[in-house]
């Protein structure tokens, strides 16, 4: 997590700020790796991938790469989207909740539009379809909405990353959504423990203003960052996320990371400019 502005919350769901920019030698790397083929570079060369994500991924090739680093490959494809045109369209018992909650998905970017929130309503419910043991909770609209956005508006290839992302053991995003939301509920635990080791000066403050954490890291975790932060910053967090496929430790270390940085400010806040700004940062 990187740091925001000290006495006012972080700008959220626009594209504020510039994308990271890619210098001519990295280009040429990446553009390397593009002919090479991502998914055989990461096989082969696995560090080396992962310390060029990290100094950042042009955004011609952050869906190319995203697909690769969760392995969606032609048969993985073809089965996961052979049903997405009836799933998307047919109506289940969240489709209601999905009607409600596209028109508050990115509601500050302007190319979020009508046409845009339909085929954020097909994703989701062709997801919720597909896995009704999961369906739809708030929170995922954001995370499939950025898929969108990466992949430029294909359907098909943003439902079988959210399934991938969702579903497979590596990422398990499903956690945060199903019913009493088990993920979260570790995660809050886990961020409880690591602030009280790292900054325990900032949770003792917390206690004596009685600030809650859980009320505000609940929409920074079910969003993944995705609505509390400016995108061109989502999209480097989201690259780490998805290229490493180690979800808990990075949204531990992006939340611990924030707290070292925000320490001295919110150290200097009472209890209602600590909650005036965390859920601002942290609202839908």
């Amino acid at each position: 997590m990187a740091a925001a502005p000290t006495n006012a919350p972080a700008p959220k769901g626009t594209c504020k700020g510039p994308e990271h920019e890619v210098s001519s030698s990295e280009m040429s790397k990446w553009r390397e790796m593009v002919d090479i083929g991502i998914a055989q570079y990461m096989r082969a060369h696995p560090d080396r991938f992962h310390r060029r994500v990290r100094r950042g991924i042009p955004p011609q090739f952050r869906w190319q790469v995203w697909k690769a680093a969760v392995r969606l490959d032609d048969e993985s494809f073809l089965s996961q989207t052979a049903d997405y045109c009836k799933l998307s369209t047919t109506k289940n018992d969240w489709t209601p909740l999905i009607d409600i909650d596209i028109a508050r998905t990115f509601p500050e970017l302007k190319t979020f539009d009508a046409p845009q929130q339909q085929r954020l309503k097909r994703v989701l419910n062709a997801y919720a379809g597909y896995n009704p043991a999961v369906g739809y909770c708030q929170g995922m609209n954001f995370v499939a909405g950025l898929l969108l956005l990466v992949s430029e508006n294909c359907e098909e290839e943003s439902f079988a990353v959210l399934v991938r992302l969702m579903d497979h053991k590596d990422f398990g995003l499903s956690g945060f959504y199903m019913e009493r939301l088990p993920l979260l509920r570790r995660y809050l635990r886990a961020c409880d423990r690591l602030v009280a080791e790292t900054v325990p000066e900032l949770r003792e403050h917390f206690i004596r203003e009685n600030v809650q954490p859980a009320v505000y890291l609940h929409q920074w975790f079910l969003t993944l960052f995705i609505n509390c932060f400016p995108l061109s910053m989502v999209m480097i967090i989201w690259d780490v996320i998805v290229c490493e496929a180690r979800l808990g430790q990075w949204c531990l270390t992006f939340y611990v990371m924030g707290c070292q940085v925000l320490k001295d400010s919110l150290l200097s806040m009472h209890f209602e400019e600590l909650n005036s700004v965390l859920m601002q940062i942290g609202a839908p």
